[in-house]
């Protein structure tokens, strides 16, 4: 749709513009000479880990920070997707005054620290309400009941599916999976085997084993914060991952299968060739699918549940967090409070295909009208709205966890270990580094 199109557009060429200042000011080392706009007012330096074309999305939009008061100047510096370089600075005691970590389990790593300013006290008053968000957006940065990051967007899962190959199988193409029992069926229904060979998944998990062990139902932690990877609920979970893999020709097989195929952004994914007939991943891919296979006939679920009569989604994204030792941390406030305006949400969904985490936004025809991406994108906003939110907690040993997490899960789904015995063998390993870490 027009509409669409001119507003992207229109706000490229704003981020390009934008950019080129914001790179003299960086070429200067934030001293003399600024931009003419920048005069007399303080510096707000603001890193994050985006690079290329999507740094300049971000440049421009700290752009329209600057134009929107005129007390600030926003300045970005990016990290080049390097999450040691903003722990360095924390460390040290040279930080920005706000940041966005690539990986935001970071949050939980550098709160323990007291490296991070709690922002209770500021969101408590400021005009934003909890309610304003939606669930898991404030949850997931909020660790040991102190609110520690504001997230710029978040992203969901969803359970894509091809639309072609349901009815090839018999399936109703308006009827997806709603119970993991119907997601096994359907998944037996969906997978194809050529002598002896896995021709075609019925269901492939998400990206990362963490995300997908807890849409599959984990619970990570205990209600005290230890780990507990051995708790009935991740066993299930590791358990039913293994049971989707024995259906499609187990580890070995699918490992094989996924190997022959193009890289994760090409034409050649298996999800856009029908090689995948339910995928789970998040709202990037209307944009991608537009991009690489536009003729697919997809829908979008939420994530089947047991539980829950709304599905479940996985949600993590972009968490802005101010440091400690900031210099100017009304001025960083000053960014994060205005990057939940409708306006600053809307204008950076738009360029970066990000979901918003502000209801009013979710709920703008912008998002959800037009081309068919921006259709399928309000059906994830949909379920952003409505699923049952579940993340992976920010702790300090999440990079650990998370590791440890994708070994048992490996071991378990080429019949290495069982179920039980990876998660055993992985919990005694972070029990030892979390009891390090209370040290």
């Amino acid at each position: 749709m027009a509409h669409h199109t001119n507003l992207r557009t229109s706000f490229r060429i704003l981020c390009a513009t934008l950019a080129l200042a914001v790179a003299s000011v960086l070429l200067a080392g934030c001293k003399e000479p600024l931009p003419p706009e920048a005069e007399g007012r303080t510096i707000v330096h603001v890193w994050s880990g985006w690079t290329g074309d999507e740094e300049g999305y971000f440049s421009g939009l700290l752009g329209l920070f600057n134009e929107s008061q005129s007390e600030y100047w926003a300045v970005n510096t990016s990290t080049i997707e390097d999450d040691t370089r903003i722990i360095r600075a924390l460390t040290a005691g040279t930080p920005p005054d706000v940041f966005l970590f690539w990986n935001p389990a970071n949050v939980g790593v550098v709160a323990k620290l007291g490296c991070i300013r709690p922002l209770d006290e500021r969101f408590a008053a400021s005009t934003l309400r909890r309610e304003d968000f939606i669930e898991g957006a404030l949850e997931f940065p909020t660790i040991d009941g102190k609110l520690y990051a504001v997230p710029f967007l978040v992203d969901v899962l969803g359970l894509f599916y091809d639309k072609q190959l349901f009815i090839e199988a018999g399936l109703d193409p308006e009827r997806p999976p709603k119970t993991f029992d119907q997601l096994i069926e359907y998944t037996k229904i969906l997978t194809r085997f050529e002598d002896g060979k896995l021709r075609r998944m019925g269901f492939e998990e998400a990206l990362n084993r963490h995300e997908a062990l807890a849409l599959l139902g984990a619970e990570f932690y205990d209600a005290e914060g230890r780990p507990q990877f051995d708790h009935p609920s991740c066993i299930q979970a590791v358990d039913r991952l293994v049971q989707l893999y024995e259906i499609q020709g187990g580890g070995q097989e699918i490992a094989a299968f996924r190997a022959g195929f193009g890289e994760y952004t090409s034409p050649n994914h298996q999800f856009f060739v029908h090689k995948i007939a339910m995928y789970t991943v998040g709202q990037w891919w209307p944009y991608c699918i537009q991009k690489y296979s536009p003729g697919i006939d997809y829908a979008v679920a939420p994530f089947p549940s047991d539980v829950h009569a709304n599905g479940m989604t996985f949600m993590g994204g972009n968490f802005m967090c101010l440091a400690r030792e900031a210099a100017n941390p009304d001025g960083g406030w000053a960014f994060i409070r205005w990057s939940q305006t409708v306006e600053a949400q809307l204008a950076f969904c738009k360029v970066m295909n990000g979901m918003p985490n502000i209801r009013q936004a979710l709920e703008s025809p912008e998002i959800r009208t037009g081309e068919r991406m921006w259709v399928m994108f309000g059906k994830l906003a949909d379920i952003a709205l409505k699923a049952k939110a579940t993340f992976f907690p920010p702790t300090e040993i999440s990079a650990q966890y998370a590791s440890e997490i994708a070994t048992a899960t490996q071991y378990a789904v080429r019949g290495t270990k069982s179920p039980e015995q990876a998660c055993q063998d992985a919990q005694a390993r972070l029990m030892k580094a979390w009891k390090d870490r209370q040290e």
